[in-house]
């Protein structure tokens, strides 16, 4: 049987990374250059001849996702691959898939057979989006939604494949309550949320929205501050924004954003990424460091950091766990000792998250941070000798321990 080689596009490693896991094959090595006219580059690093290659890629945010792995599918294909498939559980477009007034594309169908004259054998997606018959005045927007059936006194689940501004979905709950609700939650698969979508959804009679992990990229909308100093900061504040600074790249560029925009960027343990977009301009950044105020814990200020290709940077990234300790298994306490560790790497290389196998950790063992293993391009700058984790011997199972111990010296 071929080999099978799993390879990620830039946007969509943290899924990627979990699929690599799941499956048991390690990810395959690529390269993507980005010049300095927005023009890529991709390497694939190893070969793949006649081997079942697949690659992982999103198309959110389409242009530069889908021209990333149409430029992968290609690679592949003229390095002899025996079998490409292209696994987009977000297929860009995937809305434009009908021709609803005279002088427009079908987009969905173009793309399909861009990817397929790409070299491309198969396609893997999910919950491919499919138009319901409804007023529309614009898109994104329902004009009209009737509430058919009896929901009074009841607790509401909405289930839909996209949400984008959520101004549908929030119309919706709203009517459900109107018409006697009792509570409205929202399960989606794929979590686009752009423009005023927080906004919407914490105005709105929803409780809860669970979406899918196959989009995560935090789109933060900015405005270039017209002043500075004290004052501005006082205005800027008062209107209610927040005060931000992105750094890196020569330039230092003063904005604000909501706070609402930046709240899963900051209240969150996960490690993400920003694009930002300031009066049009595009950034790839990282939060560098937040500001709260002492009595209110309001947020104050937010420092950025500007992604360069090709120029190192120094972050901290959540360290988790995988397997299952055979210590633990038998009474033993599982104690992690480090929750983040820090790694100096390139944008290119960049890892939302590292993961440490505890699987052969046995009682009173512990896992140093020279076990844990990283990527290529990926240097860990922690002490190699400091502990991430322990396997502690409960009292109980000293105490147990120590009475068999004394048993047997006394037999």
């Amino acid at each position: 049987m071929p080999d099978v080689k799993l390879f990620s596009a830039t946007k969509s490693r943290y899924l990627a990374e979990r699929i690599s896991d799941y499956y048991g094959y390690p990810l395959g090595d690529v390269t993507v250059n980005t010049f300095a006219d927005g023009e890529m580059q991709v390497v694939i690093n190893e070969s793949v001849r006649g081997t079942y290659t697949f690659f992982i890629a999103s198309t959110f945010g389409p242009a530069d996702n889908i021209m990333e792995l149409l430029l992968l599918i290609d690679s592949a294909k003229r390095a002899s691959a025996g079998y490409i498939t292209a696994v987009i559980p977000y297929f860009g477009y995937a809305r434009q898939d009908r021709k609803d007034k005279p002088r427009v594309p079908i987009s969905a169908k173009l793309v399909a057979n861009i990817l397929q004259a790409s070299g491309v054998n198969r396609i893997m997606t999910m919950d491919l989006h499919a138009e319901q018959i409804q007023e529309r005045r614009v898109a994104n927007e329902v004009a009209s939604i009737t509430v058919i059936g009896d929901v009074q006194g009841r607790d509401i689940i909405l289930i839909d494949d996209i949400i984008d501004t959520a101004g549908t979905l929030c119309k919706a709950a709203d009517a459900l309550i109107e018409k006697g609700a009792k509570s409205v939650k929202a399960i989606l698969t794929h979590p686009v949320l752009s423009g005023a979508a927080y906004d919407n959804i914490n105005n709105s009679k929803i409780t809860e929205v669970i979406v899918t992990d196959n989009m995560v990229s935090i789109e933060i909308q900015g405005n270039t501050r017209s002043e500075l100093g004290k004052k501005g900061t006082r205005i800027d504040r008062n209107n209610g924004n927040v005060p931000a600074v992105l750094y890196g790249g020569g330039d230092v560029v003063h904005f604000t954003v909501t706070p609402a925009s930046v709240k899963h960027l900051i209240y969150t343990p996960d490690f993400k990424i920003a694009d930002l977009s300031i009066d049009g301009k595009a950034y790839k950044a990282i939060l560098k460091s937040a500001q709260f105020h002492p009595v209110s814990d309001k947020l104050l200020h937010i420092d950025f950091l500007r992604l360069i290709d090709n120029t190192p940077i120094k972050v901290e990234v959540p360290l988790r766990f995988k397997g299952v300790s055979p210590g633990v298994k038998v009474g033993g306490k599982l104690i992690q000792q480090l929750r983040k560790i820090k790694i100096k790497t390139t944008p290119e290389k960049l890892v939302d998250e590292l993961k440490a196998d505890i699987s052969k950790l046995e009682l009173g063992q512990a896992l140093r941070v020279r076990e844990v293993i990283v990527p290529a391009g990926v240097e860990i700058l922690n002490n190699a000798a400091t502990p991430v984790a322990l396997i502690e011997i409960p009292r109980a199972l000293k105490a147990a321990a120590a009475a068999e111990a004394k048993a047997a010296a006394g037999a």
